[in-house]
């Protein structure tokens, strides 16, 4: 049982629940301990120790993000010897970082140089150790520059913890560590998918994203949701002259929370693409030539009626594509109908879902999921047939992997090619291709023997269960 503990922090009386670290507490009563490593999404490890408290009644100095609360602490989260503790800290890291603030992709949004002005540091009077390792540009995503490294693991703890893929980890020791994928070679030899989490997370500017048309912090943004898949993640959108100059994640509440996947992070070039139709094209002498919009919607009207008033309005189908939102899939139905006189209307994105829908619709009443994504992470069991979410819906991918890797989830793969996730899966059954429907009858058969299937069974129910055992009785 999770009990209450009362402590004092900077001269006021806080409770808190056992199991809470002291940063986590101070952030919660709106006291700001500055840290560089730690993530609210990632593990704490107290790598930076940026975030010194002093335990007033023992006399120690403790790293905030990684100490329990514990009963009669008394924690002085300013006192002139953490100050000067953070001080040294952070003068250290700025005696072996790159004096390039002014050049840096970072810019403004560098934690470390944020830090040295809320602390009043200046110039450093510590001898400067130089590491200069030159920037890396070995795959067409992200650039590395580990001068500016500051082994946070922020980048590491993002790719086990949240990616899951363990494309890179520490490597060498002491003045030489630094994050490498397992032979030192190129990320796009490992397991790498390009996601860009890591990018995101560094502190620094020791990640940033390749051939980045705008160097900087844009002055604008705007929410929006990714259209590529349904996960339905949400990032900002950097703006800059009325063009999208860049994503980033991190909206409050979000599926994706601090993640996307390659195409998330860095497709969103097609929106400027100087090949992209920009005005309306007719096709005149069998040649495409630009129009008004004008012209372009007086021709397709003409058309569209011509037709109508040769062969009828359902003579005429209309095809939604997948990217549409509701609101648009609603006002073209409303157009098939009122104006064109036709029923034919199919939405793409919907086409391939159909037989799930109208299953879910006459099994369960319903045609969604009652859950979120993010449930998937915390599931006792998943049970995976004929998918795989990894190129298809990497976020559902994501948090799969996170609920296998901390161990509260049995993954089950039911496919006869092999998949990423199969590597995860407790069992990984390969059953042969187009039996998918055996193997599914073979269990009902097992699920219907249950005993603890039958308690949660009404009357009715088990009335309904004898027709289908005995309609699948031939199944073994």
């Amino acid at each position: 049982m999770t009990e209450s503990i009362t402590l004092t922090i900077d001269g006021v009386e806080v409770s808190g629940l056992s199991g809470v670290t002291i940063l986590e507490l101070a952030q919660e009563i709106g006291i700001k301990i500055p840290t560089l490593c730690q993530d609210p999404h990632l593990e704490s490890i107290g790598a930076c120790r940026i975030c010194l408290v002093e335990d007033e009644k023992r006399g120690r100095v403790h790293a905030a993000c990684v100490t329990p609360i514990a009963p009669g602490m008394v924690i002085n989260t300013s006192s002139l010897r953490v100050i000067e503790y953070r001080k040294t800290v952070v003068k250290l890291m700025l005696a072996s970082h790159p004096d390039s603030c002014l050049v840096c992709e970072k810019g403004n949004r560098c934690k470390l140089r944020q830090i040295a002005a809320d602390l009043g540091i200046g110039l450093v009077e510590y001898y400067p150790m130089p590491n200069f390792t030159g920037t890396q540009e070995v795959n067409p995503f992200i650039l590395r520059d580990l001068s500016k490294c500051i082994l946070c693991a922020k980048c590491i703890r993002s790719d086990h913890e949240l990616v899951v893929e363990g494309a890179i980890d520490y490597t060498d020791r002491g003045f030489e560590a630094r994050p490498a994928t397992i032979t030192d070679g190129p990320l796009e030899v490992s397991e790498c998918t390009f996601c860009g989490t890591c990018v995101e997370m560094c502190p620094t500017g020791a990640l940033f994203e390749r051939d980045k048309r705008y160097r900087g912090t844009t002055t604008q943004r705007i929410p929006t949701t990714c259209s590529f898949c349904g996960c339905g993640c949400s990032f900002w959108l950097e703006v800059s002259d009325n063009q999208v100059v860049g994503v980033r994640p991190g909206i409050s509440g979000s599926v994706n929370e601090m993640t996307l996947c390659v195409k998330g992070h860095y497709g969103y070039e097609f929106i400027n693409h100087p090949d992209r139709l920009r005005k309306p094209l007719i096709r005149k002498d069998d040649t495409l030539v630009e129009a008004s919009w004008e012209e372009a919607l007086q021709a397709a009207g003409q058309g569209l009626n011509n037709v109508k008033k040769k062969s009828g309005g359902n003579s005429i189908a209309v095809l939604a594509g997948p990217h549409c939102t509701n609101e648009e899939a609603f006002l073209l139905k409303k157009f098939a109908s009122d104006v064109l006189g036709t029923d034919h209307v199919l939405c793409g994105s919907g086409a391939y879902m159909f037989p799930l829908i109208q299953g879910m619709e006459e099994t369960l009443g319903f045609v969604g999921t009652k859950h979120s994504i993010k449930d998937l992470k915390e599931a006792e069991a998943v049970l995976l047939i004929g998918a795989n979410p990894t190129e298809t819906a990497p976020v559902v991918g994501y948090n799969i992997k996170r609920g296998v890797r901390k161990g509260h989830t049995s993954l089950i793969v039911i496919d006869p090619v092999e998949i990423k996730l199969s590597k995860y899966a407790r069992l990984w059954l390969r059953p042969f291709i187009g039996s998918d429907e055996v193997l599914i009858l073979a269990f009902l058969q097992l699920l219907l023997k249950s005993k603890s299937f039958k308690e949660v069974l009404s009357d009715g129910d088990m009335k309904s269960l004898e027709e289908i055992r005995k309609s699948i009785k031939h199944f073994p």
